[in-house]
């Protein structure tokens, strides 16, 4: 099965085997992640929109699209962080991400809501 790592975005081939572990320990970078964090239909659809892959299609994201996204998901990954309990990283995270995007009111608030926490 093909799956795209989170942490790199990097999509891979994985064996059976290695996808029936609750991890699976990504190629590239080393880390593991979750089948459920990305999926293959994802994986393979990013592979087909890929100028590798010969789509005329697929249009050049503008720079504010990636810094969009580049938000969107230092804040998801900050809601798994707090999630888990790990205030430390997922106050990290939103400073980042507040750092890019100055104007998020609801990244203020959880960040206020972290430091009541310490």
């Amino acid at each position: 099965m093909r799956f795209k790592c989170p942490h790199c975005q990097v999509a891979r081939e994985y064996s059976e085997a290695e996808c029936r572990e609750i991890y699976i320990h990504c190629k590239n970078c080393g880390r593991d992640f979750r089948a459920s964090e990305s999926s293959p239909l994802t994986s393979t659809l990013d592979d087909l929109l890929s100028p590798k892959g010969g789509a005329s299609f697929a249009r050049k994201p503008e720079a504010d699209e990636g810094k969009t996204r580049n938000v969107a998901k230092l804040n998801a990954e900050a809601a798994i962080y707090i999630k888990r309990g790990d205030y430390e990283r997922a106050r990290a995270g939103l400073q980042e991400s507040l750092r890019m995007k100055p104007n998020q009111p609801h990244v203020e608030r959880l960040l206020r809501k972290i430091a009541s926490l310490r």
